[in-house]
């Protein structure tokens, strides 16, 4: 999305911000212009970076058990918050990798945890009914 976008036209502009990172293209100018000729220079809402930084960390946070469950209440929020069906989609996806991330750790379960993975079952029905 927009995020790796803007990342890409960071390392090609600022490269000194950036880690070195091998999947990021190197592009020189002329293949930059016309990569981006013809493209409307259409930022996202800050609701929508938002709402893309938070579904961003929810993959994060699957694989750190420290994080489950505000990740799990931040994954209910953004199913019920959802405006769009991309948006649905997109908390339905990173639902799924906080969900089986919990389930690859067979670890024990934080003491909240049970609360919150009720109240994001709760957020998934009630998005998947809107779909």
């Amino acid at each position: 999305g927009w995020y790796n976008t803007l990342r890409v036209l960071l390392a090609h502009r600022a490269p000194d911000i950036l880690k070195e990172d091998p999947t990021l293209p190197k592009l020189d100018d002329v293949e930059l212009d016309k990569a981006l000729f013809g493209l409307d220079a259409v930022m996202p809402s800050r609701a929508q970076q938002v709402f893309e930084a938070l579904a961003d960390y929810l993959s994060r946070a699957a694989h750190s058990p420290q994080q489950w469950v505000g990740a799990a209440d931040i994954a209910a929020s953004l199913l019920a918050e959802a405006k769009t069906s991309t948006q649905r989609k997109l908390a339905m996806c990173k639902a799924k990798e906080l969900i089986d991330g919990v389930l690859a750790g067979g670890r024990e379960l934080p003491p909240d945890m049970p609360r919150a993975l009720q109240a994001l079952r709760v957020a998934i029905q009630a998005a998947g009914a809107l779909q």
